[in-house]
């Protein structure tokens, strides 16, 4: 649909909005005004009858008073049937006071429609749903002598009504076809105004339209085209812009192609500097993975030195245990001169320290293999084995350890990963106190359990660690210890709990000493982390 008929759809559907409006309220006044006739007249009509109603009872209340006292009842009788042979009147009643006495003329159904209360003065009242009414007046001869009543019929006022209300019904159709013929005319009028002013006044934009569909098909030869236009509005403004586009489009393609020209130049230069360098491209590249092999190498030769100094360093301590073990209890013998049983338990010691020194050669063996089967242990049995190994040292540096609170709590986890770890740790936390001088040594351990994960807090009272390096104590060759300190210890401890277990390992300063906390997951994840060819080619 182009934009000439959406634009007489529009106009079309304005206009019969309005004319629509417009009917409806001319309609609604023209309804009003009717009704509002209607209502006089029947106010009218209502007024007219009441009147003569009180004329015809004021006039037939002296006729009776005066054939009353004339004792003329038969006069009274033929009068009320005179009145009851109107159109407008039903029936007429006299009865005295105590209504004993009683003379009834019209239908019997409207007896029982007078009312019952006593009558004193001129009254009226509808009866019979609204389709009669009924005039009192009260019989005065010297005295109330009784009542008369006359009914009179509203059939003829109904009557009224109804040819009132379809006079009304034909003047409304009559104004509703008037208001239809004359919306079309002005729809049909209007349509062929909006034809030819839509014409007028979107010529120009449909011209505009197709030129911009010529230059989007490369087409930029359009002054002539737009040389219609020659108005001073905004569409005259646009036509204009339109030819100043097209003229500074074709500079730019003119020195588009100018320039696609020297790119051509430029990349067959290229081509063939690249045939040049394709060479020596191949010659760096085969120079480059020559190094890269030399370094893969020189990186083993790094890992399998570093593994060994960790080796080196986790037997250490166990064999220094050995030795104080030895030498502890060859005084004994030297003091006693003889054997005794405590040197059974002592060589039983040495045994579990030789077979924990061959458990962990296995370690090390399977240390980066992610196949390694986990264990359920309790955290209990992992502190006690880490006691097991270092009581001796314990005993020897005169440290006393502290478990506050052994919750029975099972892990899913690479047990002996994790008492290396704690010996680690214990192990540097003695070092501090006895590198300290220090005569009071305390070690607190304590385990706490939610419901995904256990926490192991080791804690001393050795000083703590400097604010300024602790942050680098986990850092590989980072060491505090004034000799024998290889600064790979706490590096492997939290490679162990981080990488291996997939666990956390921090350290913080408490009031007396420092606290490591270890965060284990009671389920151990199916898959460790693996490392690259340079690290796993060692084992």
């Amino acid at each position: 649909m182009n934009l000439t008929n959406k634009f007489i759809i529009a106009i079309l559907f304005i206009t019969s909005i309005v004319v629509s409006t417009f009917i409806y309220f001319q309609i609604s006044e023209q309804k009003e005004i009717l009704n509002n006739e209607l209502n006089q007249r029947i106010a009218l009509l209502r007024s007219h009858l009441e009147s003569n109603a009180k004329n015809d009872i004021l006039s037939l209340k002296y006729e009776v008073e005066n054939d009353i006292a004339a004792f003329n009842f038969s006069h009274i009788d033929a009068s009320f049937k005179n009145l009851v042979a109107k159109d407008e009147i039903d029936a007429v009643i006299l009865f005295n006071r105590d209504k004993s006495k009683e003379l009834f003329v019209g239908e019997n159904s409207f007896k029982n429609q007078f009312p019952k209360q006593e009558i004193n003065t001129l009254t009226l009242k509808e009866i019979n749903n609204r389709n009669n009414f009924v005039i009192s007046l009260p019989i005065i001869i010297n005295d109330k002598w009784g009542e008369i009543h006359i009914v009179y019929s509203l059939k003829i006022l109904h009557e009224e009504v109804r040819r009132a209300e379809e006079n009304k019904k034909l003047k409304i159709q009559s104004n509703v076809k008037k208001a239809i013929l004359t919306s079309l005319l002005l729809a049909l009028i209007l349509l062929i105004f909006s034809y030819f002013f839509a014409r007028k006044l979107l010529s120009p934009i449909l011209l505009l339209t197709e030129t911009a569909k010529d230059i989007a098909n490369g087409n930029l030869e359009i002054s002539d085209k737009l040389s219609s236009i020659t108005s001073n509005d905004e569409i005259g403004l646009l036509s204009a812009s339109f030819i100043d586009m097209t003229k500074k489009l074709d500079t730019s393609y003119n020195t588009l192609n100018i320039v696609n020209q020297s790119l051509e130049l430029k990349t067959k230069e290229l081509q063939d500097l690249n045939l040049s360098l394709e060479e020596k491209v191949a010659q760096k590249v085969k120079k480059i993975t020559e190094q890269e092999r030399m370094m893969i190498s020189q990186s083993r030769l790094a890992a399998m030195g570093e593994m060994m100094s960790m080796i080196a360093h986790q037997w250490r301590q166990p064999l220094a245990t050995i030795t104080l073990m030895i030498a502890d209890e060859k005084i004994k013998s030297m003091v006693t001169s003889k054997e005794s049983v405590e040197s059974d338990k002592i060589l039983d010691k040495i045994s579990d320290i030789i077979i924990y020194l061959s458990n962990l050669i296995n370690d090390f063996q399977t240390y980066f293999k992610p196949d390694k089967s986990a264990e359920k242990i309790s955290t209990t049995l992992l502190i006690e084995r880490m006691e097991q190994i270092i009581q001796t040292r314990l005993k020897y540096e005169n440290v006393q350890m502290h478990v506050e609170k052994r919750n029975e709590v099972f892990i899913e986890t690479y047990a002996n990963e994790v008492v290396q770890v704690l010996i680690n740790i214990v192990n540097n936390a003695i070092d501090i106190m006895v590198e300290r001088n220090q005569t009071d040594r305390h070690i607190w351990i304590n385990i706490e359990s939610d419901t995904s994960d256990v926490t192991i807090n080791i804690e001393d009272n050795g000083g703590g660690i400097a604010n300024e390096i602790i942050e680098h104590v986990f850092d590989p060759y980072f060491s505090t210890k004034s000799k024998n300190g290889t600064g790979i210890g706490l590096y492997m401890a939290k490679m162990i709990i981080e990488k291996h277990i997939c666990g956390r390992l921090s350290v913080t300063n408490t009031k007396e000493g420092a606290r490591f906390t270890l965060s284990l997951p009671k389920r151990q994840k199916k898959q460790r982390v693996e490392f690259n060819d340079a690290n796993t080619s060692l084992l």
